[in-house]
C-alpha cells in the first residue's frame, strides 16, 4: 500500500480519536494551571479521590442566627466525572444536628436554591456539618453575583430553620470565578454532575 493511500486512513483515525476525547472531555480544562499557581494549597479530598486546590486566606468567617459558620471557595477536581469545579462550602458548628435538606442562598439580587445533603460528624458534643456546592448549571447565576457581591446570605431548612450571613469579598471570589473560566470550566462535560 503507497504512503498516498495511507494519508486517508490516517486522517480518519485522527479524526476517530478527536471525537473520543472530547466526548470524554479530557483535556477542555487546563488543570496544570492550577497545578503550577503557587497560591494555591493542594491537597487530597476525603473521600481519597479528588484533589481540591484551596487559595490561601481562607476560611471567611461568618455569623449565624446559632451556631458557627466558615466558608470555603475552592477548586475540585472531581477525578470519577473528569471535571474541575468551583466549590462553595458552608461549614457550620452546631450544639444539634440540622442536616439540612435544602439551602437558600442569596448573593446581590440573586437568590437560589439547592439541594442538600450535608457530611456531617460530632466530636466532644458538637455537631460540625459541611454543605459543599459546586458552582455551576442553576448555581451558575449566583456564582456570576458573587463576583460583584461579598455578602452571601443563607438559609438552611432542616429539623429547623437556621439563617446566616458571610462575608466573602467579591475581590477574592472573582478572580477565582474569571480563571476556573478562563480555564475551560465551561467547556466541559458538566451534566456528569447531575447523574451523581
Amino acid at each position: 500500500m503507497t504512503i498516498r493511500r495511507l494519508i486517508p486512513l490516517f486522517l480518519i483515525l485522527v479524526l476517530c480519536l478527536t471525537s473520543v476525547f472530547a466526548e470524554d472531555g479530557s483535556g477542555l480544562f487546563d488543570l496544570d494551571a492550577l497545578d503550577a499557581d503557587e497560591s494555591l494549597d493542594c491537597f487530597m479530598a476525603g473521600n481519597r479521590i479528588d484533589m481540591i486546590y484551596r487559595p490561601e486566606g481562607q476560611p471567611y468567617f461568618g455569623t449565624m442566627s446559632e451556631g458557627r459558620v466558615v466558608a470555603f471557595v475552592d477548586y475540585v477536581s472531581l477525578a470519577n466525572e473528569g471535571v474541575v469545579v468551583l466549590r462553595l462550602t458552608l461549614a457550620t458548628q452546631l450544639e444539634d444536628m440540622l442536616c439540612a435538606g435544602t439551602v437558600t442562598l442569596t448573593a446581590g439580587d440573586v437568590t437560589v436554591t439547592a439541594s442538600a445533603d450535608p457530611t456531617t460528624t460530632e466530636y466532644d458534643a458538637i455537631v460540625q456539618e459541611e454543605y459543599c456546592f459546586w458552582l455551576t448549571a442553576d448555581l451558575q447565576p449566583l456564582a456570576e453575583s458573587m463576583t460583584e457581591n461579598g455578602t452571601l446570605t443563607f438559609t438552611l431548612n432542616g429539623e429547623r430553620t437556621v439563617t446566616g450571613t458571610v462575608e466573602i469579598p467579591a475581590e477574592d471570589f472573582a478572580p477565582l470565578w474569571e480563571n476556573w473560566v478562563r480555564l475551560g470550566g465551561p467547556e466541559q462535560p458538566l451534566e456528569r454532575l447531575d447523574r451523581h
